[in-house]
C-alpha cells in the first residue's frame, strides 16, 4: 500500500517514527480497566478530552525548579484542538503552576532536563490551570520522562502502527495474568479494539511485527493506546508499546 509518496518500511513524504512505550506499575484487580501509563497506578484513567484546555505544569517536589538540584526544564509535545503538534520547553517553577498554552487537547510526551540529582525529584503533573487537581500527563519520580503508551496521529498526517508490544514490567511481582486491549479511539470518541491478548506465566511477552503494507491504521485525530482490561492478582506492572510510522496526507 502505498502512503504519501512512498510505503511503510520506506520513508515517504513528511514521514516520521514515534517509539511509544509506557509503565503501569501496580494494577489491581479493582483497578481495570485502565490505560498504560505511569500515573495510572491504583485505577487511575487517562483523561481524554476533544476540545484543548489551559493547561499548566508542576512537581510535587519544590527541588524541581530552573535552579533547583532536579528536573529544571520540560520539552512537552503537545497536540491542539485542530491536532496541530506542537513542542516546547517551559522553565519548571516546582510546585507552583507554570503556564503551558491555552489550548492543549492532549500531551504525549515530556521529557525533563535535571540539576545536580540528575533527574526530577518529584513527579511531575501536566493539570488543569482552573484546578490544578486533574493530572493530563505524567514523569514519575525518578523517571525523567514520561512512561506512556498513548499516541495521538497530528493534523494533515496519516499513519500505521508496524509492531507493538506488552509485558510484565518488573521481576519480583507474582505475576498471574493480565488481559490487555490495544485500542483506538476514534474522532467521535468511539472506541476499537485493534489487537487483543492476554499474558501470563506461561506467556509473559506478546509482541507483533507488521511487514510492508500492513499494519494498524491511524488518520488524524485518532488515538492508540495499550488498555489493561483486567488482572487476576492485586500488584500487577505492565509494560507496553508500540512503533507508529506516520507520513503526510
Amino acid at each position: 500500500m502505498k502512503i504519501g509518496n512512498g510505503k511503510y518500511g520506506v520513508p515517504g513524504a513528511g514521514s516520521d517514527a514515534i517509539s511509544k512505550f509506557g509503565e503501569n506499575s501496580d494494577i489491581d484487580t479493582a483497578d481495570a480497566p485502565v490505560e498504560v501509563w505511569s500515573h495510572g497506578a491504583n485505577g487511575t484513567r487517562f483523561p481524554f478530552i476533544d476540545t484543548g484546555i489551559p493547561m499548566d505544569i508542576k512537581s510535587s517536589s519544590a527541588d524541581d525548579t530552573l535552579l533547583g538540584i532536579g528536573g529544571q526544564q520540560a520539552t512537552l509535545t503537545f497536540y491542539r484542538t485542530d491536532n496541530t503538534k506542537v513542542v516546547k520547553t517551559v522553565d519548571l517553577d516546582g510546585i507552583t503552576q507554570v503556564e503551558i498554552d491555552d489550548d492543549v487537547k492532549i500531551c504525549t510526551r515530556i521529557q525533563i532536563k535535571s540539576g545536580t540529582n540528575k533527574t526530577n525529584v518529584g513527579e511531575i503533573n501536566i493539570v488543569d490551570r482552573a484546578t490544578g487537581l486533574v493530572v493530563y500527563q505524567s514523569v514519575e519520580i525518578g523517571e525523567g520522562q514520561t512512561l506512556s503508551a498513548i499516541q495521538i496521529c497530528e493534523k494533515d498526517k496519516k499513519g500505521k502502527i508496524k509492531f507493538h508490544y506488552t509485558t510484565f514490567s518488573r521481576a519480583s511481582a507474582a505475576f498471574g495474568s493480565a488481559q490487555m486491549r490495544l485500542r483506538l479511539r476514534a474522532v467521535d470518541g468511539s472506541i476499537l479494539t485493534k489487537y487483543n491478548t492476554t499474558i501470563s506465566a506461561n506467556h509473559p511477552r506478546d509482541e507483533r511485527t507488521y511487514g510492508d503494507g500492513f499494519g494498524l491504521d491511524i488518520v488524524e485525530g485518532e488515538i492508540f493506546f495499550w488498555e489493561c482490561t483486567s488482572v487476576s492478582a492485586n500488584d500487577t506492572p505492565i509494560e507496553a508499546g508500540f512503533d507508529l510510522m506516520i507520513e503526510d496526507v
